[in-house]
């Protein structure tokens, strides 16, 4: 996850790339903006995960389904694709995280 890993440096990466003249290998992914909407829920979702003392735990069902009522997400087919997207993020999420908490235990 390119934000959580580089994002809070990613002024000082684009400064070290225009003088190295090249990219240095930290390239920011697209974000196609059909999928922005999704992306931009899963953060705000994100800061209110639940933790235990494991760290970071998914994502809850009924923590997406409050989300999609309080954002009037009320098309079927629409609540069940920001419910997919969400979900696949959180589980990309969560392997990042066990990857990161397994690579500080080293």
């Amino acid at each position: 996850m390119w934000h959580l890993d580089y994002g809070q440096h990613q002024a000082q990466l684009e400064g070290a790339s225009k003088r190295a003249g090249k990219t240095l290998g930290v390239e920011q992914p697209t974000l196609f903006p059909d999928v922005v909407r999704y992306w931009q829920a899963f953060g705000q979702l994100n800061m209110s995960r639940p933790s235990g003392f494991n760290g970071a735990e998914a994502l809850t069902p009924q923590g997406i389904c409050a989300w999609l009522e309080v954002h009037s997400v009320v098309d079927e087919s629409e609540r069940a694709r920001y419910y997919d997207f969400i979900i696949q993020l959180d589980s990309t999420f969560l392997q990042w995280h066990r990857d990161k908490k397994e690579q500080e235990t080293k």
